[in-house]
């Protein structure tokens, strides 16, 4: 998805990672982290897009994205699109001042030339003080319950109070539309500890977002918030699951995966969701549980028919070795999840490459038997203390995606280091699709163009 003829920055910044999709018809627009950041100035900017305009056969690395006036983009992208082909992409900054910020880009497909044009970053998120530091957003887009017949967007995010005292979930609901404005103004809606949010929202305008409780006296779990009236107001947590922190201490206070003393693969355990048409939840993290008994981190589902009151909790894989970084994606044949997990035999680390794998849920019928998604196992490269010089240790991208296309077609985004850059691994960012009309190999790489 990005074009590694540009990974020549200083001091080997070469990392991409952390993908987000989203797709309308032919569209589809990626976001992603990049570390390739030097610019005139001394300015950042890691959130960057990649365009296809042929439903992901050719793509273009559309470089990075515009920014606040004397400010910086921070990345942890994260891209939707609504009914009528506005495309939303959220992500983190700075503003000339040094506040830490969610912003959000809004883009709209020329349909005779094919190309998304983007338009300026605005504000959407922030903290109840000016010291605070917004963390990982994300965003939904689906009808406004208060609006009938309108559309919403729907922003969660963490916020951490001053030097990290505290983490927080925050949220804001906007119009849809090239130019939305505040429906409602960032609030708090849990007041930790929490983090790791994720918006789904039912065809009925139902929101629900999901994140994970991380104790505060209690046991860590995945917890959903459920709203009716498009987040004016929220009901009581609901525990979807406990859950159990996935690896070993590695890189100071982070868990992880240690594959060997130098190469070692932070985590967290934030859930993704989704909701299928028949307004059936899904929700999918990995989960440290079964560690005690010499097995591996594994990835979970819980699924829940009656809106969210009750679960119903299945271990998606076997234990043999380790799975992380899931992913899900709802559609009328049931949910699929997509995961990293480590190739070949030898316990929880294999043969020490992880690839990209998936199965498939159907609520009736159980799972599918699992299958490879990416071509290749990718190497683990040295992480501790990580290559890239820019990027924290431990750090190989927290997030991937999967999204449902039209007619059964599953799009998949993901990380990871098949390439080698000057005797380095080259952290890049792919993209395949799956299920029907599937295309015939790989996508090649378009044209590369600068805004």
């Amino acid at each position: 998805m990005n074009d590694p003829n540009q990974d020549v920055g200083v001091d080997n910044r070469i990392t991409q990672s952390e993908t987000s999709l989203a797709a309308f018809g032919s569209y589809v627009l990626m976001g992603f982290n990049d570390s390739n950041c030097a610019m005139p100035g001394g300015t950042v900017n890691f959130s960057s897009m990649a365009f296809s305009s042929d439903g992901g056969m050719t793509w273009c690395d559309c470089g990075s994205m515009p920014r606040l006036s004397g400010g910086n983009n921070l990345g942890d992208p994260v891209v939707a699109v609504d009914s009528q082909g506005v495309f939303y992409y959220t992500h983190l900054g700075t503003t000339g001042n040094g506040r830490r910020v969610v912003q959000l880009n809004t883009g709209v497909v020329n349909p005779n030339t094919q190309v998304i044009k983007i338009g300026k970053p605005r504000i959407v998120g922030v903290g109840e003080r000016s010291e605070d530091v917004e963390d990982k957003e994300w965003i939904a887009t689906g009808p406004d319950s208060r609006r009938p017949g309108k559309q919403a967007v729907y922003v969660t995010w963490s916020d951490f109070g001053p030097k990290g005292t505290t983490v927080q979930l925050r949220f804001t609901r906007l119009t849809s539309g090239r130019r939305p404005h505040v429906l409602v103004p960032p609030k708090t809606i849990d007041p930790g500890p929490a983090s790791g949010s994720f918006p789904v929202v039912d065809a009925c305008g139902n929101l629900y977002v999901f994140y994970e409780g991380l104790g505060n006296g209690e046991p860590k779990s995945i917890r959903m918030l459920r709203s009716t009236d498009g987040g004016e107001t929220f009901g009581r947590p609901v525990v979807v699951s406990e859950v159990v922190t996935a690896g070993v201490p590695v890189c100071g206070a982070r868990f992880g995966i240690e594959v060997t003393g130098h190469q070692r693969i932070r985590l967290t355990e934030f859930p993704h969701a989704a909701v299928g048409p028949d307004s059936t939840l899904y929700v999918v993290w990995n989960d440290g549980r079964n560690q005690d008994d010499d097995g591996a981190i594994d990835v979970f589902l819980a699924f829940s028919t009656d809106q969210g009151d009750t679960w119903i909790v299945k271990q998606v894989t076997d234990s043999r070795r380790h799975s992380f970084m899931p992913s899900v994606a709802a559609d009328y044949r049931g949910a699929h999840v997509q995961y990293s997990q480590f190739c070949g035999s030898g316990g929880p680390t294999g043969d020490k490459t992880f690839a990209l794998f998936m199965t498939s849920l159907n609520v009736e019928k159980g799972f599918s038997r699992q299958s490879m998604v990416s071509t290749v196992c990718s190497p683990v490269p040295v992480t501790d203390p990580n290559f890239d010089p820019v990027i924290a240790d431990c750090y190989m991208g927290d997030y991937n995606q999967i999204i449902a296309g039209h007619r059964g077609a599953l799009l998949h985004s993901w990380g990871d280091n098949r390439h080698v850059l000057d005797e380095n691994r080259n952290p890049d960012v792919f993209f395949i699709q799956t299920g029907p009309e599937c295309p015939k190999g790989p996508p090649p790489m378009g044209t590369p163009y600068r805004q």
